[in-house]
Formats: structure tokens, sequence, C-alpha cells
């Protein structure tokens, strides 16, 4: 999940594991999409921040990458307007 101030995954059948990671610790964010990710249409997340260690670095089977690469990019590094 994504929400305006964090990353948040959440994982586990039985056993629940939760990372989180603020969207101001992101210092870049990239998405790798296989070949079958194209087909079925899911793609993996690469956080970088400053911190040595993260909890939450690679977040896999995103559904609609794209799009959401898209959408959490401009969360991530808003437009600055120039105020004119």
């Amino acid at each position: 999940m994504i929400t305006s101030r964090r990353f948040i995954e959440t994982s586990g059948l039985f056993a629940r594991n939760v990372a989180t990671m603020w969207i101001v610790k992101v210092t870049d964010m990239t998405f790798h999409q296989s070949f079958p990710g194209r087909i079925l249409g899911y793609g993996t997340f690469i956080l970088e921040s400053a911190a040595q260690d993260q909890a939450l670095n690679k977040v896999d089977f995103i559904p609609y990458p794209e799009q959401l690469y898209l959408e959490a990019c401009d969360l991530l590094f808003p437009k600055q307007d120039s105020g004119d």
C-alpha cells in the first residue's frame, strides 16, 4: 500500500509481517518487470533510502506497476511550481 506518507508492505498467511518506510526517506525508486510479469501484469518496486538497513527495499508482485510507479513518483518527487 502507498499512502501520502508511507510505503507499507504486509505479507504472510499465518504469521503477519509488516514493513514500512516513510516517503520522505526514499531517495530513489525503480521498478522491474520481467517477461512473465509483463504478460501477467505484475512487477517489482525497488526502493532506496539513505539509511543503511531498511525493512522495506524490494516489493514483489505489484499489480499495474507502470501506473503505480508514475503515481508513486508524483508523491515522492512532486513537481515544483515555478511561481510564474
